[in-house]
């Protein structure tokens, strides 16, 4: 699915395309609330084996200092202490409750071997089998990710997110709740969404399919853009895309996916003086392309687009013209129209761009018809073209005759409907 979006007013800051990385990009990457032992009365606590996988999908260590794990209760707040952890592996926070709970993961799953995890064990979050919000808080009090499981009474609704397991169930045998792919906005905190969540086999430290981060990329440049300028910015994705974010003066969309970006600058009476396609080259350079006006609104000049490393600015006018005049080696590096001297301002002559074209340009000649010059056919309830020979009224049809670079005419006739107004009134 393709969709375009504009957005209109003063743009303030933009960076050109290019993904941010942050230093807290720390995520929740696997959820089991529902382990076997949860039936087995005879094994106490029953949420031993419950845990909250986390993943640093950033570039830096992250310290965990004085965030917090929530759960829906009030009293459901696990604060951790320097706890680090380093760009691309995991922490798995686990459920051990009472000082004399001697209970291991080991004692339910089989571990990796790795070393891109560390296990630390807590006692302030039990997962409800019924479903439950689960939020990651930063030290600065923010939410960097949250996610909603509806648990065992939602069991046969496949859209929404469950994994329960039965009693004696192996706990390698055991499913939990799996992201598959993350959001991120500008700021580097998680967008949520369910439908990020797989249900799958118990698997520790390992993402289950290749993350699509979804982070804040910067359309135009380093510098602001010119106080006051009228602009429309618009983006059109390639490639099939769930969401478009414009935020802060930042738009983006999903890394890998492939954009058409262009920024039409308009003048104080809202014509396009500039369009600027962002990083259309293959130096992922901008194309410059400008026009000037023939009265209030007819187009004159299209000036043949120039590469330039805008940065998102408005370049002025006269700079442009003078590069391409450079680029094209050419004293037309512009398509040019004519209008006619009236106050209809009809086009008369449309030029095209370079020298060859100068003097041969598609001219347009408007008149009226004349007597006994075009034929009226009438069409019968058999769909069969019939004339009794009559013709149409001198001057009752609009003669308008397109002469092409090679002065060929095709010759256009249409109704002048202001004869047949004036046949009305009489």
């Amino acid at each position: 699915m393709r969709k375009q979006i504009s957005l209109y007013g003063v743009l303030l800051a933009f960076v050109f395309p290019a993904i941010l990385m942050a230093d807290n990009y720390v995520i929740i990457n696997q959820v089991m609330y529902d382990t076997p032992l949860n039936e087995q009365t005879n094994i106490s606590p029953a949420s031993n084996g419950e845990y909250i996988e986390l993943y640093n999908a950033g570039n830096d260590t992250v310290s965990l200092l004085n965030w917090q794990i929530t759960g829906d209760g009030a009293t459901e707040k696990y604060t951790f202490s320097d706890i680090k952890i380093p760009n691309g592996e995991y922490l798995i926070v686990a459920c051990k409750r009472g000082s004399s709970n001697t209970f291991q993961l080991s004692d339910l799953y089989t571990l990796p071997n790795s070393t891109n995890y560390s296990i630390v064990y807590q006692n302030k979050i039990t997962l409800k089998n019924d479903g439950e919000t689960i939020t990651l808080i930063n030290a600065q009090n923010d939410t960097v990710d949250q996610m909603h499981y509806d648990g065992e009474y939602h069991l046969s609704d496949p859209h929404l997110l469950h994994a329960h397991n039965n009693d004696n169930t192996p706990g390698d045998s055991c499913v939990s709740l799996h992201r598959t792919w993350v959001e991120f906005d500008q700021e580097g905190k998680v967008i949520p969404g369910t439908d990020q969540w797989i249900t799958d086999l118990v698997s520790f430290a390992t993402t289950m399919l290749p993350y699509e981060t979804y982070q804040e990329e910067f359309i135009t440049g380093d510098q602001s853009l010119p106080s006051g300028e009228n602009y429309v910015l618009s983006i059109t994705p390639l490639d099939p895309v769930s969401r478009i974010s414009f935020h802060d003066g930042q738009l983006s969309v999903s890394s890998g996916v492939r954009t058409r970006t262009e920024l039409q600058y308009m003048d104080g009476l809202g014509r396009t003086d500039e369009v600027i396609a962002m990083g259309r080259t293959p130096g992922k350079n901008d194309l410059v392309s400008v026009m000037d006006y023939y009265g209030k609104n007819k187009t004159a000049r299209q000036w043949l687009p120039v590469v330039w490393d805008t940065d998102g600015q408005k370049i002025n006018l006269s700079d442009v013209q003078s590069q391409a005049y450079t680029d094209y080696d050419d004293s037309r590096p512009f398509s040019e129209t004519q209008y006619e001297n009236s106050a209809r301002r009809r086009p008369v002559m449309q030029i095209r761009p370079g020298e060859s074209y100068a003097s041969h340009g598609a001219e347009q000649i408007y008149g009226l018809n004349e007597s006994n010059q075009v034929r009226i056919y009438t069409v019968s309830s058999d769909s069969i073209l019939h004339t009794d020979g009559s013709c149409y009224g001198a001057g009752s049809l609009y003669k308008n005759t397109a002469y092409d670079e090679d002065h060929k005419p095709v010759i256009t006739y249409k109704p002048n409907h202001f004869i047949r107004f004036k046949n009305w009134l009489s």
